[in-house]
């Protein structure tokens, strides 16, 4: 919508999208809060596009409509916190109240054509039961506009407690299940817990709860599973349906007695979890990775457009990895290109290390496989987000020069000896082990027609070893790099990378990540603050075979 004359169209096409979106029924609306501003274009702009998109027939129930502006006037900025809190308002007191100041419908709104109704007096809400068993719950619509042209809409559905049927000698009786709330008190000591949980039982003797019950508990329960540490030694877990109850349990575990719902343990090991952040190479994207988080988590989407950004810079334009990861359909994806798929997993692997870090999850040791090193050596602080994109966008671009050019890979469920001895004695040369994931499974890459060969040698006579084709149509860590002067273009490209821990730790990825243990798929093994991840090992990285087994 525009400041002047709301957009019919907008409005609509908002419509369209948010039921479209949630799947949700439009004929389960009941009421719907709209923004109603009073003025002759703008009302007769949005009752008309709700009753044309809500399509209520003489015969259906009407919709409803009605504006709290009618009640406190426009509060501007905070108009849509006020529709919201009305309609929270309504749930609560299962009716909605009267439009003020209504006397007659504007000409311009077709109000017996859309079935359209403005409240104007205490209208409780419906008792629609389904087979007579169980009644609906009510859902409100609430549209609210914007002066520079945002058009919301919330989708408001009031909640009913679930309940079971209990058979009592032949006679059925309703119960209402309760819901319960789990807390959770975690400390290095006894003592530390009780001296807790004493001071958490004081504190709630003295809040005088100011809204539902139920709400105030999972507050409680969410801020102490979410904001605290439970990851201590000991620990005390309550599982309550209502205050009454909690504050039942922490009175008797502060006399130390016993009481249902009321755990106190013990872990077998004080030790804090050991985590390895482990970054994949080439195979497993897809065309839609990352859309998910990158619409509902912030860090997640800040660092996948940071990234993009910085490639735009370095590529000259030549493709757009936000586009290429957000915008592109199935069909139009290029995802398993080479040089799309490395950048769109390098991005979202350093994303998802940003997203973990933010929830104070940190990494005790970090290991790669394959392109995944690229992710690895700028989240342990080897490499700037400037080198880290450009080792992506080099690696990636020239490896992409050998794409269906007559090379491909299979994953074999063999040992690596093994593998040796019996499938490749002689023909080191057209295929190589080109990776070795455990002791019995490796990849061999190399020519596509000697792949073919060695997937029908495995089928006739080892039918029970696992094998499967990558999802990669190039031969990576084989003889196939060695042509198209990727070798020579790594080195000229990236001479200049040292690849040392970074004397600046503003060009760091986290400073806490730059001192913990990198074990590399090049070496096998883990890399000391003295070898340089440089040109020479991002060849290597490319030409060598995996030995990501060895790392772990």
């Amino acid at each position: 919508s525009r400041y002047v004359v709301p957009a019919a169209a907008g409005q609509a096409r908002l419509l369209g999208e948010i039921y479209a979106r949630t799947q949700y029924d439009r004929n389960r609306i009941f009421y719907v809060e709209a923004h109603g501003t009073g003025t002759q274009v703008g009302d007769s702009t949005e009752a008309n596009t709700i009753g044309k998109f809500f399509q209520r027939s003489p015969f259906d129930p009407p919709v409803l409509i009605g504006s709290v502006k009618s009640n406190i006037g426009h509060t501007e900025g905070a108009a849509g916190i006020a529709s919201l809190i009305k309609t929270v308002m309504c749930m609560k007191y299962r009716a909605i109240p009267p439009n003020m100041h209504f006397k007659t419908y504007n000409s311009k709104i077709e109000a017996d054509r859309f079935n359209l109704h403005v409240v104007q007096t205490m209208t409780a809400f419906p008792r629609i039961n389904i087979d007579g068993e169980k009644e609906h719950t009510v859902a409100i619509g609430i549209s609210s506009f914007g002066i520079g042209g945002n058009n919301a809409h919330a989708i408001i559905e009031e909640y009913h407690p679930k309940e079971r049927l209990i058979n009592t000698n032949g006679h059925i009786e309703r119960e209402l299940l309760q819901q319960h709330s789990l807390f959770i008190f975690s400390t290095k000591s006894s003592n530390s817990l009780y001296k807790q949980i004493v001071s958490f039982n004081e504190w709630l003797k003295q809040i005088e709860t100011q809204d539902d019950g139920s709400s105030f508990l999972a507050r409680i329960s969410q801020q102490l599973l979410l904001k605290r540490t439970i990851s201590h030694e000991h620990l005390a877990i309550l599982i309550s349906a209502n205050r009454a109850q909690l504050q039942q349990q922490l009175d008797l575990f502060v006399q130390k007695q016993s009481t249902p719902g009321l755990l106190v343990t013990k872990r077998v090991s004080s030790s804090c979890p050991r985590i390895c952040f482990v970054f994949s190479g080439q195979g497993p994207q897809w065309w839609a990775m990352g859309r998910e988080l990158y619409s509902s988590e912030p860090i997640f989407r800040q660092w996948i457009q940071r990234i993009s950004e910085e490639l735009l810079k370095i590529n000259g334009g030549e493709f757009n990895l936000l586009s290429e990861m957000i915008e592109k359909t199935e069909r139009e994806s290029r995802v398993n290109d080479t040089n799309i798929a490395q950048p769109a997993l390098f991005a979202v692997q350093v994303a998802l290390a940003a997203l973990l870090i933010s929830w104070h999850i940190f990494p005790s040791a970090i290991v790669s496989h394959s392109a995944g090193e690229q992710a690895a050596a700028f989240i342990s602080g080897r490499v700037s987000l400037n080198e880290a994109v450009r080792i992506v966008y080099n690696r990636s671009r020239l490896q992409h020069r050998n794409t269906r050019q007559g090379g491909r890979m299979l994953a074999v469920a063999m040992n690596e000896q093994e593998v040796r001895d019996s499938l490749l004695k002689g023909i080191e040369h057209l295929v190589c082990v080109a990776g070795v994931n455990s002791p019995r499974s490796v990849t061999l890459s190399g020519d596509e027609k000697i792949i073919d060969e060695l997937e029908g040698i495995l089928a006739t006579f080892h039918p029970t070893v696992f094998k499967a084709r990558l999802r990669i149509e190039n031969a990576f860590h084989s003889h196939q790099m060695d042509r198209f002067g990727i070798r020579e273009e790594i080195f000229s490209t990236l001479g200049d990378i040292r690849g040392l821990l970074l004397e600046n730790t503003q060009e760091m990825f986290d400073v806490r990540c730059a001192h913990v243990p990198l074990y590399s798929p090049v070496t096998g093994g883990r890399i000391d603050d003295k070898t340089p991840l440089d040109a020479h090992h991002w060849w290597s990285n490319i030409r060598q075979c995996v030995r990501f087994g060895d790392a772990i």
